[in-house]
C-alpha cells in the first residue's frame, strides 16, 4: 500500500501539466473568491453626471436690436443643464445619512444664476425627491427619503452659466468619502449608463 501512495506521489509530483493546472484552479478560485466578496459587500456609491445645452450666448448682447427675457427679466445667456445623481452601490443612501451642515445641493459659480428648476425623472416615486431653488438663486437644495441600489433622479435646471462646468454638485453622505463625478460614462458604471439611456436619451460614450 505504502508503494502505491508512493507512485501516486511521485506521479502528480513529476506532471507538469498537472501541476500548471492546479495553479491555475488555485489562482481562478482566489479571483472568483474575491469578484463575489466585493459584488454582495453593500457600500453606498453616489455618483452624478452633468450635461449642458447653450441655448442663448453672451455674444447676444452684441445686437443691440435683440432683448432675451426669461420671467420678465433681461438676460444675456441661458443654459440648461440636466444633472442626474444615482446610487451605484448596494446600500440604501437615507436622508438621515446626509450631513446637516453639508445637505446636498447643485451649486452654480459665483457669478451666475440658477434661474430655474425641476425634476424631470425619478426611477422610483417612493424616494419622494424634491428641489427647491435657494433665495439667493446660487443653489438649489435636494431632499429625498432615500433610493436604493439602481435607483436615481435627473433634475434639469436654467441657468445664467455657459456650460455644466459651471455647475457641481456637492453634500457629504455619511461612510462616503465623496460623491463622485463622472464625465464620461464608462463600463465601471454600466446601470447608470443603461438608467441614462432610458430616461434621458444620453449614449455611453
Amino acid at each position: 500500500m505504502n508503494k502505491e501512495i508512493s507512485d501516486v506521489y511521485n506521479w502528480f509530483n513529476g506532471n507538469p501539466t498537472f501541476n500548471i493546472v492546479t495553479l491555475l484552479l488555485a489562482i481562478i478560485g482566489i479571483i472568483l473568491s474575491f469578484y463575489f466578496y466585493f459584488k454582495s459587500k453593500k457600500n453606498k456609491v453616489p455618483i452624478y453626471i452633468a450635461r449642458s445645452v447653450n441655448l442663448v450666448r453672451e455674444s447676444i448682447k452684441k445686437i443691440e436690436t435683440v432683448e432675451i427675457m426669461y420671467a420678465g427679466s433681461k438676460i444675456e445667456n441661458l443654459s440648461l443643464t440636466k444633472i442626474a445623481l444615482w446610487n451605484d452601490g448596494r446600500d440604501t443612501i437615507s436622508f438621515n445619512d446626509v450631513a446637516h451642515a453639508d445637505p446636498i445641493k447643485i451649486c452654480i459659480d459665483e457669478e451666475y444664476d440658477i434661474l430655474d428648476a425641476e425634476i424631470l425623472f425619478q426611477k422610483n416615486p417612493a424616494n419622494d425627491f424634491s428641489v427647491k431653488i435657494d433665495s439667493n438663486r446660487k443653489a438649489i437644495l435636494i431632499n429625498f427619503d432615500f433610493f436604493d441600489f439602481e435607483e436615481g433622479i435627473v433634475i434639469q435646471l436654467a441657468h445664467t452659466g455657459n456650460s455644466s462646468d459651471d455647475v457641481r454638485l456637492t453634500g457629504t453622505i455619511k461612510s462616503v468619502k465623496k460623491i463622485l463625478r463622472k464625465s464620461l460614462l464608462n463600463s465601471i458604471f454600466p446601470n447608470l449608463s443603461n438608467f441614462l439611456r432610458t430616461c434621458w436619451g444620453i449614449e455611453k460614450g
